[in-house]
């Protein structure tokens, strides 16, 4: 746990001198979408995987991110093979009830639109985040620490994943051996 730490939240004035303390509902799900990306990259960095984030022109496309598992040498080489996956992200709080639900076995989201597979290994991850009225306990800040209060799930996207609710295992949870395993199935499919 951090010790000394202070809640740090982004408030932008609504008036001069005067903070906000509620946030828009576009506000919220941009700061959702950040504090996926963040999980993602806390993630990806360890195990030193190459991350790279689509431009906006791949949206149709559905995905968000394209990853390679790949050794870097000296000189900034690369010094082995790559197996890539493509990820569908996105972000929501577990008081989101219309998108997001939870049993003790699995968490269900609403998938708003269908999702069709892009490459061989694609996946749809889910990081869940608390309570959306309570935006300041996403991410605890201290003077030597930052930790984000998030948790993923993933699921893989065979030809297409229809809009509804998707319901995903909890043994499917996001950590660095799980992500790893998601190359290491790649790996069985093509080579880059």
């Amino acid at each position: 746990m951090v010790e000394n730490a202070t809640i740090v939240s982004y408030n932008p004035p609504m008036t001069a001198g005067e903070p906000q303390t509620i946030f828009t509902d576009n506000e919220k799900n941009s700061i959702k979408e950040k504090m996926a990306i963040a999980f993602l990259h806390a993630v990806n960095s360890t195990v030193d995987y190459s991350i790279q984030e689509n431009h906006k022109d791949f949206d149709s496309l559905g995905f968000d991110f394209m990853m390679a598992s790949k050794t870097v040498g000296s000189k900034r080489t690369v010094v082995s093979g790559a197996n890539a996956i493509y990820v569908q992200l996105k972000g929501v709080a577990e008081s989101s009830t219309s998108m997001f639900k939870e049993d003790a076995t699995h968490i269900t989201y609403r998938l708003v639109d269908d999702l069709l597979q892009f490459g061989l290994s694609m996946y749809l991850i889910i990081v869940v985040l608390p309570d959306d009225e309570k935006i300041v306990n996403w991410r605890v800040m201290s003077n030597k620490d930052v930790l984000l209060n998030a948790r993923g799930y993933y699921i893989r996207v065979e030809q297409r994943l229809s809009k509804g609710m998707i319901k995903i295992p909890k043994t499917q949870q996001l950590n660095p051996e799980t992500y790893r395993a998601l190359f290491d199935i790649a790996s069985k499919e093509v080579k880059l």
